[in-house]
């Protein structure tokens, strides 16, 4: 995909060619997700049908819905297809997040070639299923409204300003996991998760600034 759009995008001939509305990021999210379900993507945790055994319930049980309802404390999500229309930003943001806890590679199974049955999986990997996840739902949520992304903790944040990527996603020498490490990591968490308020920003700052106090000593040395 060229990095800054095709050519209308590119001379501004087309004033919606630079970012998404609601309506469309949900007609792209859909074709993503119909796409991994019809890759058995989602077979181990949704299940699948089967002419002889009939449904076949994943690790998520009989009941998705009220899975969804337990993990995201929201009603009237489930099924996607029927439901997707409705949504408003938080709850397809929400939706998906919990796909990405729940999306794995199909590895290893069998193929039922009764009436045409299927592929009916047992060995999945989590891991790979999500990467392919996120990389196919980021160059989307990229050009959504300012920009966001999913990481690969599967949060939802916003993207880092122009010219911040490099300070956000650089890998930092280890130092001092506890003092030092895991709370610039916390703190670029807390400062670019999605709806992050003023003060969460103000409070990774804060945090921020302890750090480089913390170091305070080390920089008078090493000057």
């Amino acid at each position: 995909m060229r990095s800054q759009g095709y050519y209308s995008s590119r001379t501004g001939a087309n004033p919606a060619g630079m970012r998404l509305d609601c309506p469309a990021l949900k007609r792209l999210f859909q074709s993503i997700y119909d796409d991994f379900f019809r890759r058995d993507y989602f077979q181990e945790a949704f299940g699948y049908w089967c002419v002889d055994a009939g449904d076949v319930p994943g690790t998520l049980g009989t009941d998705i819905a009220a899975r969804i309802l337990v993990a995201v404390r929201k009603d009237d999500l489930w099924p996607i297809s029927e439901r997707l229309e409705g949504y408003e930003e938080h709850d397809l943001f929400d939706m998906m997040e919990f796909l990405y806890d729940h999306v794995s590679k199909p590895v290893d199974g069998y193929f039922h070639s009764f009436s045409g049955c299927g592929m009916h999986y047992s060995t999945f990997n989590r891991k790979e299923g999500q990467a392919e996840f996120r990389n196919s739902l980021n160059p989307t949520l990229a050009i959504y409204r300012e920009g966001y992304t999913i990481s690969d903790n599967g949060e939802i944040m916003n993207l880092p300003e122009k010219g911040m990527s490099p300070l956000t996603e650089a890998n930092l020498p280890q130092h001092d996991p506890h003092n030092v490490d895991s709370r610039v990591e916390a703190a670029i968490v807390r400062f670019r998760r999605h709806h992050s308020s003023l003060e969460d920003r103000k409070h990774a700052l804060r945090d921020l600034a302890d750090v480089l106090e913390y170091l305070r000593p080390d920089i008078k040395n090493a000057i």
